[in-house]
Parts: structure tokens; sequence; C-alpha cells
């Protein structure tokens, strides 16, 4: 691993949504939807090192993270971030990936794939340039929706959030699919950023191509 951090803060965002906060390392320069490996520094753990998304800015003192606990599944990695305290040290790979700012367009998200483009929607907000973005955010219930004041605030009317369960007046009940994006959507030239769970991506980036979009213009 490329860096040592150290846990400053842990607090919940939604009912198993954690916020952590790390220092930032001396240097580290961080692009928006660029993600790093985390690993818990103890014997035990250093070695399962799992990758997640800054949601912060390069500009930013500190690093904070949005990292959803996953009790059911097999390595327990998220369990064990979810359980740490302040002080706990972690080890931190330099940032990596693909997905970064292309241009004017659409962000379609499903749950915590949401992360690799608060960031993104953060630098925008910062340089003004949001007008003309939208976001389609789609999760199981209200209760599981990341960001939901500040996403609303920047959006406004250029939001669609889903839930596909107790759906309020503020949310669109279902999931995304292609009457939705043709409803939604007025420009299919323009860039998609897509996000979510392998299935999620697959099928939104298919119905996207089926409905005019080019898949070079697809951030996914």
């Amino acid at each position: 691993m490329d860096h040592e951090v150290t846990l400053l803060l842990k607090e919940l965002e939604t009912h198993d949504v954690y916020r952590l906060i790390v220092n930032k390392p001396s240097g580290f320069h961080l692009e928006p939807g660029r993600h790093v490996k985390l690993a818990i520094d103890s014997p035990e753990l250093r070695e399962r090192a799992r990758s997640f998304t800054p949601v912060s800015l390069n500009a930013d003192g500190v690093l904070e993270f949005l990292i959803k606990r996953y009790p059911d599944h097999p390595d327990g990695m998220t369990r064990h971030i979810s359980e740490i305290q302040s002080g706990q040290r972690l080890l931190m790979s330099a940032p990596r990936g693909h997905i970064g700012y292309k241009g004017r367009g659409t962000f379609v998200a499903a749950g915590t794939g949401i992360t690799p483009f608060l960031a993104i929607i953060r630098s925008l907000r910062m340089q003004g340039a949001l007008a003309g973005h939208r976001l389609i955010f789609a999760n199981k219930s209200p209760r599981d929706v990341i960001s939901e004041a500040e996403l609303r605030r920047d959006f406004g009317e250029n939001a669609v959030f889903l839930a596909e369960h107790d759906p309020s007046s503020d949310f669109r009940a279902g999931r995304v699919d292609r009457t939705l994006l043709a409803e939604t959507i007025d420009d299919f030239g323009e860039t998609f950023y897509v996000c979510g769970p392998p299935p999620f991506t697959k099928s939104v980036s298919h119905q996207l191509e089926e409905l005019g979009a080019n898949p070079q213009s697809l951030v996914a």
C-alpha cells in the first residue's frame, strides 16, 4: 500500500452507510471519480484491501468516504470497516480507475453507485457548472438514499429519485427502465455516467445504447 492514514471521524449517513473521514497524505492528488484501495492495518486484515471512492474534493484537507455495511458479504470487509473507531490506522493505495468527468450529461446511479459521482458533482457545483446536468438515482427505499438533501439542492427539477419500496411523494416508484430513460432524457447524444451493481450498470448501459446513446459516451 502507498499510504498510511488515520480514521478521524466515523458517523452514520443512512441506517447502513457510514461516513468516514481520514487524514489526507501529503502530496496526495485526487481526481473526482477515482477510487482507492483501503485495508485495516491489523495482522489479519491488512491483506484484505477493497476499493472505495472518496467523495471529497482534491482541495479538501481530508478524505471522505461513504461506505455501506454489507453484513452478509463473504469476506465481511465492510462490516469490519463499519466497526472501527477513531484513531484506527488504515492502509490506502494511490488513486486509480477510469471514472471521471467527460462532459455535460446525465448521472444514472443505484444505491452506493452514487459515490463515484459525488466528487464530480461537488466539483461541478464549486465551478458553477452544474447547469444542464441531470440525475437519475434509484434505491430500494427512501431511507437508503445517500446525500439526498445535497443532491436535491444541486439538481432541483433535473433529478428523478426512485424507490422500489415505500416511495413517498418525492419519489417515483419502481426501477430505472427503458420507459423512464426515454421520458426523462431528451438528448441521447450527451454523456452518460452509470454506476451501481453490475447487473444494473449492464442493463442501463444497454438500454441507453438502444435509445441512441453512443457507447463511447458511456462512463460506466
